[in-house]
C-alpha cells in the first residue's frame, strides 16, 4: 500500500541514514524541489511526500546505502529465523531418530554459521561505509567553511575595491571642479602681482597729490617718482624682500602694517619718504641743478 510522510516522518527517516538531523533543511528541500512533495489540502499538515519520492531522495544522497541497509535486515530476520529453528531442535520440540536429529542439527548449524559469517561481513561494510561517510561529512564541512570564507573575502574585496572607486571617482570630480579654480586664483594673483606690483608715473602723481598739500611741476613729480621707485623696487624692477609680507601682502614698516591692495601700500611709502624729508632733500638738488 502507498505510503505518504509528513515532514516529521519523513526527518526520522533520513536521520536514520545520517543525511539530515534538520527539519527546516527538509522543507528547503522541498521547496527547492530536491525531495518531491505536495502541500496537502489542508495547509496546516504542511507538506506529504511519496514513499516512492523518499526513496529517490535517499539513493540520491547516499547510493546503494538503502540497499545495503535492507538486505541487512533481511539477514537479520533469517539468522534470528535460524536461532529459533535450532533452539525447538535444541529442545527436542521435533522428534526425529537420534541420527537423523544429529544431521539435521549439523545441517542447520552451517546455515546458521555460514550466515553468521555472511551478516558479520556485511555490518563490517556497513560499518565501514558509515566511517567514511562520516569522514566525507567532515570533510564536507570543512569545504563548505573554506567556501563561506572565500565568499566573505571576495564580498569583502569587492566592497573595497567598490570604495576604492568610488573614492577615485569623487576625487576626480573634485580636481575638475577645484584644481581650475585653484589654477585660475593662482594665475589671477600672478597677473595681479604683475599689473600692481608696477608704479606708472601718473598712479604715483596722483598718489603724491592725496598725501601732500605741496605743489609740484612737473620736473619735480618726475624727480620724486624716479627716487621712490628705486627706494621701492629692486634693479630688476621686482618688488624689494623688506616690502613684502605674508600671503602676497605688502608691508610697511612706517606704519608697521600690512596691506592687501597695491595703492594703500604706495601711499603709506609716499607719507614715510615725505615725512623722513627726502622729497626736500631731492627739490633742493633739482632747484640748485
Amino acid at each position: 500500500m502507498t505510503r505518504w510522510y509528513n515532514v516529521n516522518e519523513a526527518l526520522e527517516v533520513l536521520k536514520s541514514y545520517d543525511i539530515t538531523s534538520s527539519k527546516q533543511m527538509i522543507t528547503r528541500w522541498l521547496r527547492e524541489g530536491k525531495i518531491l512533495g505536495e502541500v496537502s489540502v489542508n495547509r496546516k499538515e504542511g507538506w506529504r511526500i511519496h514513499e516512492n519520492d523518499l526513496e529517490d531522495f535517499i539513493e540520491k544522497m547516499r547510493p546503494g546505502l538503502k540497499k545495503l541497509f535492507f538486505y541487512n535486515e533481511e539477514l537479520r530476520n533469517e539468522l534470528q529465523q535460524l536461532k529459533s529453528k535450532m533452539n525447538k531442535l535444541e529442545q527436542g520440540e521435533q522428534v526425529l531418530p537420534v541420527s537423523a536429529k544429529n544431521n539435521v542439527y549439523e545441517d542447520w548449524k552451517l546455515q546458521v554459521q555460514s550466515s553468521q559469517k555472511q551478516n558479520e561481513l556485511l555490518l563490517a561494510q556497513v560499518e565501514s561505509l558509515m566511517t567514511e561517510n562520516q569522514k566525507l561529512r567532515e570533510k564536507n564541512e570543512i569545504l563548505q567553511k573554506d567556501l563561506c570564507l572565500l565568499i566573505e573575502e571576495k564580498a569583502q574585496l569587492f566592497e573595497e575595491k567598490r570604495n576604492l572607486l568610488l573614492e577615485k571617482k569623487f576625487n576626480n570630480e573634485i580636481n575638475k571642479e577645484i584644481l581650475p579654480n585653484e589654477k585660475e586664483m593662482v594665475q589671477e594673483r600672478e597677473s595681479r602681482n604683475k599689473t600692481e606690483d608696477k608704479l606708472t608715473l601718473p598712479d604715483f602723481k596722483q598718489a603724491l597729490i592725496k598725501c601732500s598739500d605741496s605743489e609740484w611741476n612737473e620736473q619735480q613729480q618726475i624727480k620724486l617718482y624716479d627716487y621712490f621707485s628705486r627706494g621701492i623696487f629692486t634693479d630688476d624692477g621686482e618688488l624689494k624682500e623688506e616690502m613684502k609680507g605674508k600671503n602676497q601682502r605688502y608691508y610697511c614698516d612706517f606704519a608697521n602694517k600690512e596691506y592687501d591692495k597695491w595703492m594703500p601700500f604706495i601711499k603709506c611709502k609716499i607719507k614715510q619718504f615725505l615725512n623722513e624729508g627726502i622729497s626736500n632733500q631731492i627739490l633742493n638738488e633739482t632747484i640748485k641743478g
